[in-house]
């Protein structure tokens, strides 16, 4: 007979009549050893719920970041585009002929050029006539003005933008004192 051919030995079943120590459970794991591993279990149960809390909690933390960035990453080209809307205001305001058409062009181009800000999120803040705020308004000097109540912008000298909300460039006014 070879190795392969040997038969293995037959193993008796555990007789289910069999008194089991009080101590034991199937007659080999003492129950206070039981009772340390449910104990170690429970632990690593809790270590693996807080390690999921926290993948979780990350997850959310970098997604919000990263919509942050998204929404927020043409602001310096925004900012770069301001001027440019604040020269063609200077320019239909210098236009003196209107017959010839600048005026015109002028009002088309500025008009395009705020309708593409608008799709991106910018909008402009309105100052005009409105009680000075800090948040949206850059006072660049006070003056009286009859008819006209305290801390309420008489006039706008540079126009102020939102982005998403976000103030990116105050309104320069002049406020009533």
């Amino acid at each position: 007979m070879t190795n392969h051919d040997s038969p293995l030995p037959i193993l008796d079943p555990i007789d289910a009549t069999s008194p089991l120590p009080e101590d034991s459970v199937a007659g080999a794991i003492p129950l206070d050893a039981v009772a340390d591993l449910e104990a170690q279990l429970a632990q690593e149960k809790d270590k693996a719920l807080r390690a999921w809390a926290e993948l979780e909690n990350y997850k959310r933390r970098k997604e919000t970041e990263f919509d942050s960035a998204r929404r927020y990453a043409i602001e310096k080209l925004v900012l770069d585009l301001l001027p440019i809307i604040d020269n063609f205001d200077r320019a239909m305001d210098s236009v003196v002929d209107v017959s010839d058409g600048w005026l015109s062009g002028l009002q088309m181009i500025r008009k395009q050029l705020s309708d593409a800000l608008e799709k991106v999120g910018v909008t402009p803040i309105e100052a005009l006539d409105a009680p000075f705020d800090p948040t949206y308004h850059m006072a660049v000097s006070t003056q009286s003005k009859e008819g006209v109540p305290s801390n309420h912008v008489i006039q706008v000298f540079q126009h102020g933008y939102l982005l998403h909300g976000k103030v990116i460039r105050p309104a320069m006014v002049v406020v009533s004192s």
